[in-house]
């Protein structure tokens, strides 16, 4: 049927080529004139409609070609045509990158624009790829062996979520944590309950891994649309604000309102040299509260600020779990959430998304998506140390980290130092940090707990734990942060810079240029926690 029939991938982590390589054995073992090479080892000029090219190919990051295909990218890109020699594509992705499996659909849509013709229907593949790869692989060896031609009636894809396209997980349940009951609910005090959800991903295709990302986006808020009714009065079409976002709010937006108001004070706070008088003035701010504080209702109608107004953003929260690659669960994803709800200017505040999560019930349905967090996935590399250090909810990787850790019969050296105000309302997940303490999965933990009697905070945590730290460090360890960036940021890289001073036996200077040196080779990683 073919004279010959060329495999080509491309392959960052090398699952593109192994799976090349089992193809190209299966269809030698057919006696099947077939050879295999990267990419970038390929001229299109060579190939003539004798010619059966097969693609198999990852896509590098956010939807760019893997390493040894960006030669190859490039000649496809700069070609006018090509011989009208058939083809197929099985993409590899991950449908955390908004740009699923892109380096696959180019090579694909690329070679049809140029004159080749498509043999079987482009595979867009997740990380859960072997059954489609099966399928793919015994629809091409049918086709080879001249059993069959119905490749373009082959439908393999994966369909990535996104916010415009998420997908409806079904709540399994919500467990408290801690004890957030303490009945003061002043702006001041955010230290709330903070609960477990479990939400249902069956049937959705959703791969993830522990430190990737759930966005969740958020219904309206009933409360806060109804006082906006009565802000407005009977007249308003508030229909209007139905799915727009009314807590985050942009400079668009805010100079729309002091234009409408002429409102002199929120002019001045959107000048450039005022952004930080800006961001304290927002601080636990909502459209109400701004509205209120622009003028009397009647300076501006629903339909003009419908038209200020962006759709309802998403909100990110760590997983607390991992995923079906790491041994955990296909089926499901975690959360550890706090419970956001305040009072302040008069009236009660909800996180947008935050407090309908600690609150929803089983059953009820979210709309989310998952977008992958490479940058502060587990180090791979068993023999190298972990410290993790959380506060609050920030502790939601971790809990995905030791998963993976005890999955793997991984015996690395852990650490986890956690911080927060109070023991009782920022100590999440204690039974279960214990056990794993008990089984050697977590081989030390500290607490850091800064409004409590002991007065006790990270940087002194981390400072009291010096001599292990260094070493760890030592041993190549990477450290993790994860939460308030006020209570860790600087403070952490404060206490680093003294350890690798004290127990290294250096000055100032040279352990600032270690401290660096730990930026420079990726073993510091930082994600700021939602709340």
């Amino acid at each position: 049927m073919f004279e010959r029939t060329i495999l080509a991938f491309g392959s960052e982590s090398g699952n593109a080529k192994q799976l090349a390589k089992r193809l190209s054995n299966q269809l030698q073992q057919q006696s099947q004139d077939v050879s295999c090479e990267n990419l970038d080892d390929l001229n299109l000029d060579h190939l003539d409609s004798n010619d059966l090219l097969l693609v198999i190919t990852s896509t590098f990051g956010d939807g760019a070609p893997p390493g040894n295909a960006r030669a190859f990218a490039k000649q496809l890109s700069a070609i006018p045509t090509v011989s009208p020699f058939q083809y197929a594509v099985f993409g590899l992705g991950d449908v955390g990158y908004p740009k699923f499996c892109e380096f696959g659909k180019t090579v694909d849509s690329g070679l049809s624009e140029k004159g080749a013709r498509r043999l079987v229907n482009r595979v867009d593949a997740d990380l859960d790829y072997p059954y489609f790869f099966t399928r793919w692989e015994h629809c091409i060896s049918d086709i080879l062996a001249g059993k069959r031609n119905d490749g373009l009636d082959l439908t393999l894809k994966v369909e990535a979520y996104s916010e415009s396209r998420p997908y409806l997980a079904t709540v399994n349940s919500v467990e408290p944590l801690n004890d957030g009951s303490n009945g003061d609910r002043s702006e001041e005090n955010h230290t709330e309950a903070i609960y477990h959800i479990d939400l249902n991903l069956c049937n959705s295709d959703i791969n993830y891994r522990a430190g990737d990302l759930l966005y969740v986006i958020p219904d309206d808020d009933a409360n806060l649309h109804a006082e906006l009714a009565d802000w407005f009065g009977p007249d308003e079409d508030m229909a209007l604000l139905a799915g727009k976002e009314l807590r985050i709010l942009g400079k668009s937006l805010l100079r729309g309102l002091a234009t409408a108001s002429s409102n002199k004070a929120l002019k001045e706070n959107l000048k450039v040299k005022n952004k930080a008088a800006l961001a304290e003035y927002l601080h636990g701010r909502d459209l109400l509260d701004v509205l209120g504080d622009c003028g009397e209702p009647g300076f501006i109608g629903v339909t003009a600020l419908a038209k200020l107004l962006p759709s309802q953003k998403a909100r990110a929260y760590l997983v607390a779990s991992c995923g079906v690659a790491e041994g955990g669960s296909k089926d499901s994803v975690h959360l550890c959430v706090r419970d956001v709800t305040y009072q302040t200017f008069g009236r009660n505040h909800n996180g947008a998304a935050s407090h309908s999560l600690c609150q929803a019930q089983p059953g009820n349905q979210l709309k989310v998506f998952v977008r992958s967090n490479p940058e502060f996935w587990l180090a791979p590399k068993p023999t190298e140390p972990v410290l993790m250090i959380g506060e609050g909810t920030g502790i939601a990787p971790y809990i995905g980290f030791l998963q993976a850790i005890e999955n793997a019969s991984d015996t690395r050296e852990t650490m986890l130092i956690l911080a927060g105000q109070h023991q009782a309302k920022d100590f999440p997940y204690q039974s279960s940090l214990t056990q794993w303490l008990e089984r050697g999965v977590l081989n030390k933990l500290k607490t850091a707990f800064s409004t409590d009697p002991a007065q006790y905070n990270v940087q002194q945590a981390l400072l009291d734990a010096a001599p292990t730290i260094y070493q760890m460090l030592e041993n190549h360890a990477h450290i993790y942060i994860c939460g308030s960036k006020q209570m860790l940021d600087k403070p952490v890289d404060e206490a680093l810079q003294k350890i690798i001073q004290s127990q290294g036996m250096c000055d100032e200077v040279e352990a600032d240029d270690c401290l660096q040196q730990l930026y420079n080779d990726a073993r510091i990683h930082k994600c700021w926690a939602a709340s």
